[in-house]
């Protein structure tokens, strides 16, 4: 059982560090567009904590995340849509609109399809000047 924990854990830096390094290339194409860490953009008015995930489930297994979003800035915020990268995570918000200092929450529903490391990039359209806004969502699934 040792040797499965330890290979666990390697995958799951070992994907950790590939979508970081797909995040960077992304985002440096694209350089009005920032990327959220730690829980905060370098001048945004959304903050989303956390600003990302980790977590292990079986094959068998629905898996639920939940993040909150905070208006920090001084104007209301009008949230277009977020979206996940495929279909196997589905995104549930109730709020489109967040006044200052207003918070609301995103759900997440990952289901998997087959085993291994997944690496989900979520992205947030609004109508701040630079949205989109990213955060990870990371799954590693074992039988």
């Amino acid at each position: 059982m040792k040797g499965y924990k330890e290979g666990l854990v390697v995958n799951i830096l070992i994907g950790t560090v590939i979508t970081i390094m797909v995040l960077f290339i992304t985002v440096s194409k694209r350089p009005s567009r920032k990327f959220l860490r730690g829980g905060k953009t370098q001048s945004s008015e959304l903050i989303v904590n956390p600003s990302s995930s980790h977590d292990s489930i079986t094959l068998k297994d629905t898996l639920v995340s939940h993040f909150k979003i905070v208006n920090s800035g001084k104007k209301i915020i009008k949230i277009d849509s977020i979206k996940a990268e495929c279909s196997c995570t589905m995104i549930f918000y109730q709020v489109n609109t967040l006044d200052p200092g207003d918070t609301t929450e995103i759900t997440l529903r990952f289901i998997p399809y087959a085993l291994g490391v997944y690496n989900k990039l979520i992205k947030i359209y609004s109508d701040c000047s630079d949205s989109p806004h990213y955060f990870l969502s990371n799954y590693y699934v074992y039988r």
